[in-house]
């Protein structure tokens, strides 16, 4: 029997293939990517300054500015590690896809259960990242819990940043207007860490409630410009499922997304990765970055957005596949977003 060992550009290439989740809030406002040889990440923040240059009499010597301060932050990134055991035996079912009756050889079955393996690791560590990415939009943290791990990662947002509408002022309540308090937050945002807000992503019931408003539905532009053609509001953006619905635009420059992607949770629960009443604002300077740290594995020693390996047991005869990966998003200005639950 041919050998079954697969080399690690190989595993990761095929993996990357079958990629089935669909990471919007990673690859939309994390897109910078840095890998780390070390097991903890580091970055450099400097501190604001709004200064101006003072007057001074040209016959008077010049006043010496203060040094612009600097922050290092520094992260753990959480570990994960799913494994698969594959066993001979599966090799003799048919495989999906397969005619009744079988018509593939049981090394090929088996180099499709280690293609189907590899691609539900990735598929749950793209899906973790992106639940990662979530948390830390709306929170400004992650918590980490898991077999041998309490933890939390602490972006230190301003907590005025993270708001609740309660009572009378919640959106759909007589009275409010959602457009007053997306430019209030925007301004919020940009009073914190200078950054201008272009982006709001609305769960499905708080996108319902905005786009039923009679001043938004006014003045928002739902066409969008692709290939030299304008296409109208409902477009979609993403992979294998299109997971973030194109609102439309206000003022030519702030963009409203309906985020509406789930997940099953350990209960096997259906659960969204975005509230359904929930809104974020984000600028750019937020200046989102995945970042992974090193790959705690003898075989590995090198950064690596994943690493898979695979050995084998003889007795009984099987083998085990194990992905690795220590994924953390970062806002390197956290005070650059903002979220809020308005209902």
């Amino acid at each position: 029997m041919a050998p079954t060992y697969y080399t690690t550009a190989q595993v990761v290439a095929a993996a990357e293939a079958l990629d089935r989740f669909t990471p919007w809030l990673r690859n939309t406002f994390f897109p910078r990517v840095i890998q780390f040889e070390t097991e903890e990440i580091l970055f450099d923040k400097l501190g604001r300054r709004r200064k101006i240059a003072p007057f001074v009499s040209p016959n008077v010597p010049a006043r010496e500015r203060k040094q612009r301060g600097r922050e290092v932050r520094v992260y753990k990134p959480p570990y994960v590690k799913p494994l698969s055991t594959l066993n001979p035996s599966d090799a003799q079912a048919r495989q999906v896809g397969e005619a009744f009756g079988g018509e593939l050889s049981m090394l090929d079955r088996y180099d499709m259960m280690v293609m189907q393996a590899l691609a539900d690791h990735d598929e749950e560590i793209t899906g973790r990242e992106e639940l990662m990415c979530s948390s830390g939009l709306q929170t400004g943290t992650i918590t980490v819990q898991g077999d041998g791990i309490d933890d939390v990662v602490d972006y230190h947002r301003d907590p005025d940043l993270t708001i609740a509408l309660a009572g009378a002022d919640r959106w759909g309540e007589v009275g409010v207007a959602p457009l007053d308090n997306i430019r209030e937050w925007a301004r919020l945002v940009a009073a914190k860490s200078g950054g201008v807000v272009r982006d709001f992503v609305m769960g499905y019931g708080a996108a319902d409630i905005f786009t039923k408003d009679i001043d938004v539905r006014e003045i928002l532009d739902n066409r969008r410009q692709r290939g030299g053609e304008m296409e109208l509001g409902g477009v979609t953006s993403g992979g294998v499922d299109d997971v973030a619905r194109y609102v439309g635009t206000i003022d030519g420059s702030l963009r409203f997304w309906e985020y509406a992607q789930t997940f099953d949770d350990d209960a096997g629960n259906t659960q969204h990765f975005w509230p359904q009443y929930g809104v974020g604002a984000v600028a750019p300077q937020m200046l989102g970055t995945m970042a992974y740290g090193a790959i705690l594995d003898v075989k590995a020693l090198r950064s690596e957005q994943r690493f898979a390996t695979q050995w084998e047991e003889r007795n009984p005869s099987r083998e085990l596949l194990l992905t690795q990966s220590a994924p953390l998003p970062v806002p390197v200005d956290p005070n650059a977003t903002a979220f809020i639950s308005v209902r």
